[in-house]
């Protein structure tokens, strides 16, 4: 039988919404990680996700949810103390917006700050940010992409 259901009066019904979540979490001390069991979005981002009211939600913010008795603020990120994706302890999380998170990554050192980024002179991989060899988008100027780059990229794309 599927652990998200339970025997009702007619057939199954679903858990309630705390029940399912603290099922798929590994749970420690109030200091440490607590890790997420279930789902997550993608390898590449290994963000807990969960089923609730229709649709799929990030599960830290229903950590934060279940934790605080309320709803997620709208228009906000579940921020980590710990910088563990995984991570699902409420004492962890706490809303903000993307500036204040990437504010957050720029002080801890997960993340250059802009004007370090835009004194580079030379791409990743060690191409130089010339006039002829640099694109910039009129619709964010602060961000600079290298043409070889880019051009190697799409011939491996569409050979």
């Amino acid at each position: 039988m599927n652990a998200n259901v339970q025997p009702g009066v007619k057939g199954f019904v679903s858990l309630p919404l705390a029940k399912r979540f603290w099922q798929k979490v590994e749970i420690g001390p109030p200091n440490r990680c607590w890790r997420w069991l279930g789902g997550v979005r993608n390898k590449a981002r290994p963000y807990g996700m969960v089923w609730a009211n229709g649709r799929h939600r990030p599960a830290s913010q229903i950590a934060w949810e279940i934790d605080n008795g309320k709803p997620f603020p709208a228009g906000m990120m579940a921020c980590h103390t710990c910088d563990n994706p995984g991570c699902v302890n409420p004492f962890h999380i706490w809303p903000g917006s993307m500036s204040d998170n990437l504010k957050d990554a720029v002080a801890k050192g997960r993340q250059k700050a802009n004007a370090e980024v835009q004194r580079r002179t030379h791409c990743q991989h060690g191409h130089e940010f010339t006039p002829e060899n640099t694109i910039v988008r009129p619709s964010n100027p602060k961000h600079r992409t290298c043409r070889k780059c880019r051009d190697r990229r799409n011939a491996a794309r569409y050979p």
